[in-house]
């Protein structure tokens, strides 16, 4: 991927949180849904990660190149497989947004 082509266009950022009895298998899935999308032609990144101070709870980030990146891994098999293995699962609540990224900047941060 060039250094253009590696910055994204869409931004998704969502929580789930989980019935307690239910965090492992999650955890399972979200990494396999992770290592599918990170294949995926326009996937700039996807991470999980479960909440530090509520372990039910679990933030996904996602970066796409564009909108049809993103619907085709939306409609890929690996994606439908892990959906409906999540969907056997107690998630007590849900929330995602999608951002559409007009430029970026990059953060100072002190070491």
């Amino acid at each position: 991927m060039t250094e253009e082509a590696a910055k994204p266009a869409l931004l998704i950022s969502a929580s789930y949180v989980l019935d307690p009895a239910d965090t492992a298998a999650y955890k399972v899935l979200a990494a396999r849904m992770a290592k599918a999308a990170r294949a995926r032609p326009g996937c700039v990144f996807l991470n999980a990660a479960q909440d530090v101070l509520d372990p039910e709870t679990f933030h996904l980030t996602e970066g796409w190149a564009s909108e049809h990146d993103l619907n085709a891994h939306l409609a890929s098999e690996a994606f439908q497989s892990v959906l409906a293995a999540a969907l056997k699962l107690r998630i007590r609540a849900r929330s995602g947004t999608m951002y559409l990224i007009g430029g970026a900047q990059e953060l100072d941060m002190p070491s």
